[in-house]
């Protein structure tokens, strides 16, 4: 389905996009107000593109909820003059139940293609696999990691499973689970040089295309929306 915004919601989601790419290529110094304010403002944008497109009430709440959380979520990771990790996993958790009761109230009642059912087969061997990897290394963190993977792998398979465009909100939804498996592994595991910057590419595309699935498959202003090219 082709998405047809207003010129002022345009400019916010091309905001967040190059808001996104200048934390991306140009940050500023890391812990400081500029960077915090600079990596949660994305999500913050995208927040106030759902509130401002959507009708549905109930979708419009909860996706600027979820978003809100997200970039909540961003502040506690961002935070380095003390570790606010476990913080920052709340706020996400949370944000992935919201995306949950989203997708919980638009399943779709089409018949399910094989492809689908591969896909969630293939999200809970992930989410299994990441377990049993991560569970040695974890220490007390054991149980909130535990609950995440469960929570994410959920929201995961109903954004799968739900009426909102398929390949759209199902590349949403994996992109999430790459960057938080990214950040688990940087973590927890192995640390590499190019996490940072895999993580932040797959969890804004996430963040984007997820939104742009939920607005695209609900009922949107009708008034001025820009003519379709």
């Amino acid at each position: 389905m082709q998405l047809h915004f207003a010129r002022s919601d345009m400019l916010l989601l091309g905001s967040s996009v190059l808001l996104a790419v200048s934390y991306l290529l140009f940050p500023l110094a890391e812990g400081s107000i500029g960077n915090i304010v600079q990596k949660a403002s994305a999500s913050i944008l995208l927040a106030l593109l759902a509130f401002r497109t959507l009708e549905d009430t109930h979708v419009k709440k909860r996706l600027t909820l979820a978003l809100l959380l997200s970039a909540l979520g961003d502040i506690f990771l961002a935070i380095r003059h003390d570790d606010y990790f476990t913080h920052g996993l709340g706020a996400f958790l949370i944000a992935h139940l919201v995306y949950i009761s989203i997708f919980a109230r638009q399943l779709s009642d089409r018949p399910r293609k094989p492809a689908l059912s591969i896909i969630c087969a293939m999200v809970v061997l992930f989410a299994g696999l990441m377990m049993v990897l991560l569970w040695p290394e974890l220490g007390p963190l054991k149980a909130p990691v535990f609950l995440y993977i469960i929570v994410i792998s959920a929201m995961a398979i109903m954004a799968v499973l739900s009426a909102f465009p398929t390949v759209m909100v199902s590349l949403g939804a994996i992109s999430f689970l790459i960057s938080d498996a990214t950040i688990a592994i940087n973590k927890f595991l192995i640390p590499f040089q190019m996490a940072g910057s895999l993580i932040w590419i797959t969890y804004i595309a996430a963040q984007i295309l997820l939104t742009l699935s939920i607005i695209s498959g609900s009922s949107t202003k009708n008034a001025g929306r820009m003519p379709a090219s």
